[in-house]
């Protein structure tokens, strides 16, 4: 038809360059780009967040102190300031535990009369105010005291109180059922007369008495945990660290780790590296695999206990066993002790574990070596 109107094409506008390389429009001006920095890590982020709320925080405080109301009041319309209106009421709480004084004042006041429940009042203040004082003594840091005696605090007279000693008995109660008369001047030829059947070739053992207190509440015993717990366990606080570790990358803190490269994964790491030159590459990957099993060797040399020091974590293991520390006794019978050969292994064994003992072969020792 002679009357349509021809379409517009949609092809893009043509790239225009100058001899600098940028780019410019059809009257041969540089086009002008803005730029906006964007932050990436959380930190940054964060940081413009509490930047932008500030700026908020400040433009809202300029509002308020530039408000002036008088400017929204017409002098033409009425004379005189205009009256100040009185906020409209709002809700009142009533604070914990306030009925409940409240009550209990009328009672007391309905019991004692207004005069006594007044006085108990009083007391309860003057009481609740030195439990006061009292904690914030308590709680204060004593760097901060001053020095010297204090202006409140009354001054109080220290009276010496001299305990009279008990009068040196004549004779000692543990001596006098072994002397003659019970006294120390029965003295016979130079020397003391002793009663002599009270001696004897036994040794007397006291009773043994319980305490007068309680015995203390044993500590609390650590919660056991199964294995699948300690696996969770360990999972969990692994990975923790690898979090931390990543978020101290990303903030350049720590310096981030080479890739893992190997030969099952060389192509797919490398890329087009890899099918540039593959034997230069497969040769790097190879070194790089040689260095990282020396470095665990190392690592493991390194932990790996000496001769000695396993010899005493063995001992330590045996003799210094934590979980049972009291000392085991035993008692064997030996039927005859007279041959050098049960003579040698009885002292062997004893040597070893780290026995001691008695003729009738009574060894004590840790709970592992008996």
């Amino acid at each position: 038809a002679a009357g349509a109107v021809p379409l517009r094409s949609r092809a893009p506008a043509p790239l225009r360059l100058n001899a600098q390389g940028r780019e410019i429009d059809e009257h041969g001006n540089v086009v002008e780009y803005k730029t906006t920095a964007v932050a990436t890590l959380k930190v940054n982020v964060t940081a413009q967040k509490i930047a932008k709320y500030a700026d908020l925080i400040k433009e809202e405080k300029a509002k308020e102190t530039s408000y002036d109301p008088s400017r929204f009041i017409d002098p033409s319309m009425q004379g005189g300031r205009p009256k100040d209106r009185s906020r409209k009421s709002t809700f009142t709480f009533v604070e914990p535990g306030q009925m409940q004084r409240r009550a209990e004042k009328d009672r007391m006041r309905a019991q004692f009369g207004e005069e006594g429940a007044e006085a108990m009042f009083l007391r309860r203040r003057q009481e609740a105010e030195a439990a006061r004082k009292v904690a914030a003594v308590a709680t204060m840091d004593s760097n901060m005291i001053p020095l010297g005696q204090r202006a409140s605090a009354p001054v109080e007279e220290v009276v010496e109180v001299k305990k009279e000693l008990p009068a040196v008995p004549v004779c000692e109660w543990w001596d006098k059922p072994l002397l003659v008369g019970g006294v120390y001047d029965s003295v016979r030829g130079g020397k003391w007369d002793v009663k002599m059947d009270k001696i004897n070739l036994y040794v007397e053992h006291p009773v043994l008495l319980h305490p007068p207190m309680e015995a203390a509440v044993p500590p609390p015993q650590p919660l056991k945990l199964t294995k699948a717990e300690h696996k969770k366990l360990r999972t969990q606080r692994r990975l923790q660290l690898e979090k931390e570790k990543q978020e101290m990358i990303k903030q350049g803190l720590l310096e981030a780790p080479k890739p893992k490269v190997k030969i099952s994964n060389m192509m797919r790491v490398m890329g087009m590296e890899a099918t540039q030159d593959p034997t230069a590459i497969e040769r790097e990957v190879r070194v790089q695999m040689e260095e990282r099993q020396t470095a665990h060797d190392d690592r493991n040399l390194a932990r790996k206990l000496t001769g000695s020091e396993r010899r005493e974590k063995k001992l330590r293991k045996m003799f210094e066993d934590t979980a049972a520390p009291e000392v085991v006794t035993a008692i064997y019978k030996i039927a005859r002790l007279g041959d050098k050969k049960h003579q040698w292994k009885v002292d062997v064994n004893a040597q070893e574990n780290r026995l001691s003992g008695l003729g009738l072969v009574v060894e004590e020792g840790g709970f592992s070596a008996a």
